[in-house]
């Protein structure tokens, strides 16, 4: 009688087995796994210029009395190129003294020197009536000496847009892929598995001085950027470009 239960359990068990394993079996699903890429580049409609203004003055007071004047220029020349005072703001503030080594005695005080940096944005590089506010707040800056343009970066006012757009398209390219392996081994794409996303890039193009003439002066000015003065050809602004790029890695069911 042991002997009879003991084989009837032993057979229940295998059976058990045999049935998990094949439940096991039709739940593995077949599945593939590609990558997919997309990519844009957008004109920018959104250009941050990069302004230094140097003074030197016999005492702080008189470096920052004529780098202040010069500073109210700037933000007044801004303003009358239709850019809002809340797209001006500082980014470095800076007095300190300057010496003369030349002498035998040592270091002698010769004065102080006065650095202000600003940034200007402007939202709208150019509007719609075809007004390029960039180049006109440019041109503007060659009535107001000592002024140093170090850099222009250009941005994106809607970078969600743009993003957005990239990422759907990635996933996009990457089902297309799967479909025609699909198709090439006689199946059918199920449902999406998984989907990673590998990497994302937003990249923005930088100048350091817009297309055009070289500023007369600019050798002498001993800085990286453009100083700016007397010259009468219209600066010619090109606006710059931001590059978009997404991948992503799909695994789908074939069926």
């Amino acid at each position: 009688m042991g002997n009879s239960v003991g084989r009837m359990l032993a057979v229940s068990l295998i059976i058990s087995f045999l049935l998990c394993s094949c439940s096991a079996f039709n739940l593995k699903k077949r599945t593939i796994k590609v990558e997919g890429m997309s990519s844009v580049e957008v004109d920018s409609d959104v250009a941050v210029v990069c302004i230094t203004v140097r003074e030197d003055g016999d005492s702080s007071k008189d470096a920052q009395q004529a780098g202040n004047a010069r500073i109210n220029s700037v933000v007044s020349a801004a303003k009358g190129c239709g850019i809002s005072p809340d797209s001006i703001k500082t980014t470095a503030f800076r007095i300190y003294p300057i010496y003369d080594f030349s002498s035998e005695g040592g270091r002698k005080h010769k004065g102080q020197e006065y650095f202000h940096s600003l940034e200007v944005e402007i939202k709208d590089c150019k509007r719609g009536d075809g007004v390029n506010v960039l180049a006109g707040f440019i041109d503007s800056l060659n009535d107001i000496d000592k002024v140093e343009i170090c850099k222009i970066v250009y941005r994106l006012s809607d970078n969600l847009k743009w993003i957005s757009q990239v990422r759907t398209q990635a996933v996009e390219n990457g089902m297309e892929k799967c479909r025609d392996y699909a198709k090439g081994a006689g199946m059918k794409v199920g449902s999406i598995s998984s989907i990673f996303e590998n990497y994302f890039t937003l990249a923005y193009s930088d100048d350091e001085l817009i297309a055009g003439e070289m500023p007369f002066g600019m050798e002498q000015a001993g800085f990286e950027g453009a100083a700016l003065g007397d010259y009468s050809e219209p600066m010619q602004a090109q606006g710059g470009k931001v590059s978009i790029k997404a991948s992503v890695s799909i695994e789908v069911e074939l069926e």
